[in-house]
């Protein structure tokens, strides 16, 4: 993942950050003062993000840049005090972003800096599968796809819907077979015109008419040479950056300026979406890049299809955001992890990795209980249309757990003892709750 600092974000704002950041591909670290973005900078070279909200916004920022001339910072705007984003470009800080940050917003601003920022691969994962849950059977043929992906040549299709964390399973690929010091290079192609997106990929735009491509030492392609180059929004490349690119993936070389020839293999792995074979179709992709491509397939079922992945993932997250936040870890009841397990989860696991890094920093007890899960539940997320519910929030929530403890029951077949067990309450509790909301054993319990 590629590093980035963010001085400055209010915390009641980093939950939602973290998880948009963390899907772009970021590891964000939070800094509160200039002397620490300072400290972190000489460690890891890095992006850095200045909200204006923090009280020193412009001055931190001021102070950033002239102690690092070629770091790339991005200023985030104050919405109360609109006459900063003014004061920031006069001092003549170019990019300021208006919150909330979205990533089809905040990713192409951050790729544009990218040839900037030297960013090694992810080292090999310590967990397993390259770091992927993988409880499922849907999920163990994706980690069994991954292994086989590494005894091929070519690149890859990781297929699915948007949030089933078809970058995750990218990132693994790369962190099971690239070197350690090898680069992930990540590039949306959507937002990108045609000659800016081949002046990011190559560093130079060129009639073709060399031996062999060009590209320039700065470029995403250079950095790519020996690792991986992430592509998504594939179909929106333009013809003419296709061919180019497919002759790079082809050869495996190119001629740097001053440098002479670079060679070596560029395993080109690109997350699409199940209409990707329309845009084929159409004409959208050119076939030879296609066929690069597509050497192997991965699908990625939507989470729906993996429930089984649901309680090691919530497990994950929980971690993974305490330990970014830094604050002393946290654990999640059986209750509201049944709870979360029943979900529909329409967006897929990014829906659930937000959900969690908000229960994360807004439960503020050691133990996540089934009263924090329901405090930052929509009520159209529920199981069973809950949310069509009419009447007083109160009226609600005797809806909603009358029709959760009735799917739990069916669960497990009217087993009293084992429903109980699930929800995290006693049996007598779960009987009185029964007759209060009227709920009784399904037939043939």
């Amino acid at each position: 993942m590629k590093p980035l600092l963010y001085l400055g974000c209010p915390t009641s704002r980093r939950p939602g950050v973290h998880a948009v950041l963390c899907d772009a591909g970021f590891a964000v670290q939070w800094v509160d003062e200039a002397a620490q973005a300072i400290a972190a900078l000489e460690r890891m070279p890095s992006v850095v993000l200045v909200d204006l909200a923090a009280e020193r916004g412009i001055a931190d920022a001021l102070e950033i840049r002239n102690r690092y001339l070629a770091t790339p910072i991005v200023l985030v705007a104050d919405p109360s005090r609109p006459a900063l984003s003014d004061q920031a470009r006069r001092a003549g800080f170019e990019r300021v972003m208006e919150p909330p940050l979205a990533a089809e917003a905040l990713l192409p601003v951050l790729l544009a800096f990218w040839p900037a920022v030297a960013v090694p691969g992810p080292k090999p994962h310590a967990r397993p599968n390259g770091g992927i849950v993988a409880c499922s059977a849907a999920m163990k043929e994706v980690a069994e796809h991954l292994k086989q992906a590494g005894t091929r040549a070519g690149g890859v299709l990781v297929c699915g819907e948007p949030g089933t964390g078809r970058r995750y399973v990218a990132r693994a690929l790369h962190a099971m077979h690239c070197p350690p010091e090898s680069h992930l290079v990540e590039v949306d192609c959507a937002p990108a015109a045609g000659l800016e997106l081949e002046a990011m990929l190559f560093g130079t735009v060129t009639d073709g008419a060399a031996a062999t491509e060009r590209v320039a030492r700065g470029s995403l392609l250079f950095q790519a040479f020996g690792g991986t180059l992430l592509l998504l929004n594939v179909a929106d490349m333009a013809a003419r950056v296709q061919r180019r690119l497919v002759r790079v993936l082809r050869d495996g070389e190119a001629t740097v300026a001053g440098a002479g020839k670079v060679q070596g293999s560029i395993r080109a792995v690109a997350c699409v979406d199940p209409a990707f074979d329309v845009a084929v179709e159409e004409g959208r992709v050119r076939p030879d890049l296609f066929k690069r491509l597509a050497v192997t397939r991965i699908d990625v079922p939507p989470l729906r299809s993996r429930r089984e992945d649901i309680p090691d993932l919530v497990a994950r997250f929980v971690q993974d955001d305490c330990v970014q936040a830094q604050i002393p870890a946290k654990t999640i009841s059986q209750s509201a992890l049944t709870l979360l397990t029943s979900l529909p989860y329409r967006n897929n696991a990014r829906e659930l990795r937000l959900l969690v890094a908000t229960l994360v920093e807004q439960t503020p007890g050691p133990v996540i209980m089934l009263e924090d899960v329901l405090r930052h539940l929509r009520l159209d997320a529920a199981p069973s249309g809950a949310g069509r519910h009419a009447g007083t929030l109160r009226d609600a929530r005797a809806h909603f757990e009358q029709q959760y403890i009735g799917e739990v029951l069916d669960r497990y077949h009217g087993r009293i003892a084992d429903a109980a067990r699930a929800l995290g309450i006693q049996r007598t509790n779960l009987y009185r709750k029964m007759r209060t909301l009227g709920v009784s054993r399904r037939p043939g319990s």
